[in-house]
């Protein structure tokens, strides 16, 4: 059989999840270090990480083009895996029962901004490493 990934794109997945790891672990070290309640704490790093996998599923359509050239792809199916995932965290942090299934609370207009900011970089590094890539091929051609 033929594997999904090479094994450079293996690697970069593998880097790209330690590094959305990192970003949640900080987030949770940081929280809990701040005297937060745990399900306030889980909240936070849930939302983070759905977040998170939401911009990598835009960033890693192309494992060297931008997130922005790739956004004209046509691919209803990524269209669908976001809205779905978009959906799920607006239900589950607006609704009370299904947050209260899902052990959430919810949180501050800051702390919703928080979690944007650790996802975005925790996944954009990717897309200025693209971007350092197509402009190294580019010099030594």
């Amino acid at each position: 059989g033929q594997n999904i990934f090479s094994g450079k794109e293996l690697r970069m997945s593998i880097l790209q999840g330690l590094v959305i790891s990192a970003g949640l672990l900080s987030l949770y070290f940081y929280f809990m270090h701040q005297g937060y309640e745990l399900k306030y704490v889980r909240t936070i790093v849930f939302n983070t990480l759905i977040l998170s996998n939401i911009f990598l599923t835009l960033t890693n359509r192309s494992f060297t083009e931008s997130v922005v050239k790739t956004f004209y792809y046509r691919n209803a199916l990524t269209r669908w895996v976001i809205s779905i995932s978009v959906g799920f965290l607006l239900l589950i942090n607006m609704i009370p029962f299904l947050r209260s299934i899902f052990q959430l609370l919810p949180l501050t207009i800051f702390d919703y901004f928080i979690c944007l900011i650790v996802s975005v970089l925790s996944v954009g590094w990717f897309e200025l490493f693209k971007g350092w890539q197509r402009g190294s091929r580019h010099s030594l051609l």
